[in-house]
């Protein structure tokens, strides 16, 4: 039961605004992050009839050594 409060508790903060990172696209901009140090949450607010084509690419570095 305490770990559910506290799992809980994680989820929600790590949505508080004071965490968040709102891109505006232009045209040919790029936007990176590290997902091993990064929470990535979508907002489901894209429309590609208005905002147009939006291309993702994953990149994996081969070889990282973990600390």
């Amino acid at each position: 039961e305490d770990s559910r409060t506290f799992l809980t508790y994680f989820q929600n903060w790590v949505h508080d605004d004071r965490f968040t990172v709102r891109y505006h696209w232009e045209e040919g901009g790029v936007a990176m992050w590290d997902n091993r140090q990064t929470m990535h949450y979508v907002f489901d607010d894209f429309d590609p009839e208005i905002d147009g084509k939006r291309v993702m690419r994953r990149c994996t570095v081969m070889g990282d050594a973990i600390a």
